[in-house]
């Protein structure tokens, strides 16, 4: 994969845009671009691969397109370790509550209806950052995540039970590690700062400190 620093080099919160309509993406980016950094993926296919290549924070996604449509990409993206914690903001022209559930139930945070609001778009924007910092507090507080968190939680026990049993090894390191939960070093470094706010780094001192107690 490639690493996020050769897409963006600022702070700013990353946003993946799928969208294969041009205006709609030139809206998006007139509304965003001051406060995110945007990435643009003209179908689901490639909205996929750069979504596992840059880990971004947050997806905003069409659901009708060529290649692979969104609710198809939405699943493959939630099935998959990587990026099943990236919270995901579905579009769409349809109005219908069943199609509203069949985005709800592919693992989509929230469903907007085109034409929609800039205010509403923002809106609900911030409402998912400021989750994100309240699952990042409740984690410092906790060392574990809230309870509708539980597949992340359990890949974060996962992760620092395996560090726990590896830091008497001479061979142990990031490497080590992101070789065994099969990412490489920027996926590891992206998905535990959405998590917890550290690094693999600081998860490792951590347990070194914990086991240092014990």
């Amino acid at each position: 994969s490639i690493p996020i620093s050769n897409y963006i080099s600022s702070e700013n919160p990353v946003i993946l845009i799928v969208e294969d309509n041009m205006d709609l993406q030139n809206y998006l980016k007139s509304i965003l671009s001051d406060h995110y950094n945007l990435l643009f993926a003209e179908n689901g296919l490639v909205g996929l691969k750069m979504a596992l290549d840059t880990m971004p924070d947050l997806i905003i996604s069409d659901v009708i397109m060529p290649e692979l449509d969104g609710l198809a990409m939405v699943d493959e993206l939630k099935a998959n370790i990587l990026s099943s914690h990236i919270p995901i903001i579905m579009l769409t022209a349809k109005v219908t509550l069943d199609d509203r559930l069949k985005g709800f139930s592919t693992g989509a945070i929230a469903y907007l209806t085109k034409p929609f609001e800039k205010e509403e778009l923002l809106s609900i924007l911030c409402s998912i950052f400021r989750d994100r910092k309240r699952v990042i507090e409740y984690y410092n507080k906790h060392q574990s995540l809230p309870s509708d968190q539980k597949q992340e939680d359990l890949f974060l026990m996962q992760l620092k039970s395996f560090i726990g049993n590896h830091l008497a090894d001479e061979k142990f390191n990031i490497q080590f590690l992101s070789d065994h939960f099969k990412m490489d070093r920027s996926q590891l470094f992206r998905k535990l700062k959405a998590l917890t706010g550290k690094s693999a780094n600081q998860l490792i001192l951590e347990e070194r400190m914990k086991k240092a107690k014990s």
